[in-house]
């Protein structure tokens, strides 16, 4: 069932973004978000995996890596490179101005979630090989802190331009399809997480 939910889900995005409207400067930017984005949510600490792997690192033989985790493999690697290509294109769409208060405050709710995730990791003691230690961060760890803050406030900073683009009228019915695969996607995240740690 959670499978046939995946595949649903990516086949609507991918047809989302194969929309014959999208400019080649548009593609441009979306592929460049794609690259970034799994790059940065899953090349960084799968690559750091496949070296403590050949290394025989022993921390990935106390603790689950990266690459045990489905969130990783399908969140990190296919859910977030598409959210994000999604939301830059409705950015793009809208002319959304950067503006000091809208980057505030996504900055400040975007690390403030990323600190709540943080103390449910360390109070429920989920470990890994980030935190191998409830409170104790490798330096996987602090760049994942790092990565999960910039991707958080990315998605405040979205949802603000949409609200202010649905006030002025500007969200399409295409670009509310969207938003409805962002948020399932989302969903689909937090149940993968929710399952890595069952």
């Amino acid at each position: 069932m959670l499978e046939d939910t995946q595949r649903d889900q990516m086949r609507d995005a991918l047809k989302a973004l194969q929309d014959p409207q999208i400019s080649d400067d548009d593609k441009l930017a979306l592929a460049t978000t794609a690259v970034l984005t799994f790059l940065a949510a899953l090349g960084v600490s799968g690559g750091a995996n496949l070296a403590m792997i050949l290394t025989d690192d022993p921390i990935i033989k106390q603790h689950k890596a990266t690459l045990s985790f489905a969130s990783a493999w399908i969140g990190d690697g296919i859910l977030l490179p598409i959210i994000n290509m999604l939301m830059v294109l409705a950015l793009r769409r809208w002319g959304t101005p950067i503006g000091r208060r809208n980057t505030g405050a996504a900055l400040g709710v975007g690390f403030a979630i990323m600190g709540i995730f943080q103390i449910v990791q360390a109070t429920q003691s989920m470990t890994n090989y980030t935190m191998p230690a409830p409170w104790q961060w490798t330096w996987l760890g602090y760049y994942h802190m790092l990565y999960m803050g910039s991707q958080f406030s990315f998605m405040v900073f979205y949802f603000l331009a949409l609200y202010q683009a649905w006030q002025a009228g500007q969200v399409t019915a295409a670009q509310k399809r969207h938003l409805a695969l962002i948020a399932g996607m989302i969903l689909l995240f937090a149940v993968l997480l929710q399952f890595d740690y069952a």
